[in-house]
């Protein structure tokens, strides 16, 4: 099944796909085609999909329809069944991190008809998802959560959707202006040197239950995080959680991320930086050299939590999440995508 999101981006979605959908006639590959109509109706879609019918779901959209169906699927009391059907990613969105971090990880220049490739020549690949529990709501992401400057200025650049991937930067350049500063608490669980992090489904996990197995966050969001946890309080002025390496077309976050290691990457920059800081961190995040500054840290952590006033803005994916309250667990290849390793 190909699902369209023809108002993705900059409506493009149908157009795009109309110029690659003889690659799949010609690779022998049926397509049923599905336009979006309304707001989460890819939701509404993976929902009720015959999964036993299709070998593969083809996203034509952004990473924000990506995020519709990842819910979807993961509504449904057969999640563990659906899950592992694999995605395949024609970008076609003003965000497309996910379809540039598996071009680049393919060794494939980033292009719609490279995308199209990879979904017809690619093989399933391992993708983690992490479960992201708020105070009011459990979702599943399969790229990124952003808080403080980062967060507000991907709310804040739906006002310039006309843009296409440039409004990211137009409101950064609004959001840097503006010298706020958030606070809050950060809170993770520290990797051991030796670790190894189990997959998912070879940990041997229990397909019958209602969700994911959560092993390291708390029994819920009430409850009070292990004194285990490593917490860092005080202000943030970037907070970028990574499942993948690039963000966007034009952001390599996290560079040592890799959408099945079983970590996320969490970008953060502490306490409260100048406006030549900002435009230094976001003047490399096309190459990645930003790690490299001296106010700039790196951390990779299974599962974590983030405390802040409910008025602060977070986004999981491209989609708001209220009440200033996230916890995050990652569970290594619950999911699949069509890619091509090196």
């Amino acid at each position: 099944m190909v699902i369209v999101n023809p108002a993705s981006g900059q409506s493009k979605g149908v157009k795009l796909f109309q110029k690659v959908e003889a690659l799949f006639a010609h690779a022998n590959i049926h397509v049923t085609k599905v336009l979006t109509e309304r707001a989460a109706h890819a939701t509404e879609l993976a929902t009720a999909i015959d999964h036993t019918q299709y070998d593969a779901l083809v996203i034509v959209g952004g990473d924000g329809v990506i995020y519709e169906v990842v819910q979807g699927l993961m509504q449904r009391p057969d999640w563990a069944d659906v899950i592992q059907i694999p995605l395949a990613i024609l970008p076609a969105g003003g965000g497309n991190g996910l379809a540039k971090s598996l071009t680049e990880s393919s060794g494939e220049v980033y292009s719609f008809e490279n995308c199209a490739y990879l979904a017809i020549k690619g093989q399933p690949q391992p993708l983690d998802l992490a479960t992201l529990r708020s105070k009011t709501a459990t979702k599943f992401i399969f790229l990124s959560l952003s808080w403080a400057f980062l967060a507000e200025m991907d709310f804040e650049s739906e006002k310039y959707r006309f843009a296409g991937a440039q409004r990211f930067t137009i409101s950064s350049l609004g959001k840097i202006l503006s010298g706020k500063n958030w606070s809050g608490s950060f809170s993770y669980v520290e990797p051991t040197a030796d670790e190894v992090v189990p997959t998912y489904w070879a940990d041997g996990h229990d397909d019958g239950r209602a969700a994911p197995k959560l092993t390291l966050l708390p029994p819920s969001a009430e409850d009070p995080k292990p004194e285990t946890w490593k917490t860092i309080e005080g202000n943030f002025s970037l907070f970028w959680a990574m499942n993948a390496a690039w963000a966007g077309t034009n952001g390599l976050v996290a560079p040592s991320a890799e959408f099945d290691d079983g970590y996320m990457h969490v970008v953060i920059m502490p306490g409260k930086v100048s406006m030549a800081e900002y435009m230094g961190v976001f003047l490399t995040l096309d190459s990645g050299r930003h790690v490299d500054k001296p106010t700039v840290q790196v951390i990779k952590t299974r599962a974590f939590e983030v405390k802040a006033p409910e008025s602060d803005i977070m986004m999981a994916d491209g989609e708001r999440i209220d009440g200033g309250f996230c916890q995050v667990e990652v569970h290594r290849a619950l999911g699949r995508v069509m890619a091509i390793r090196k």
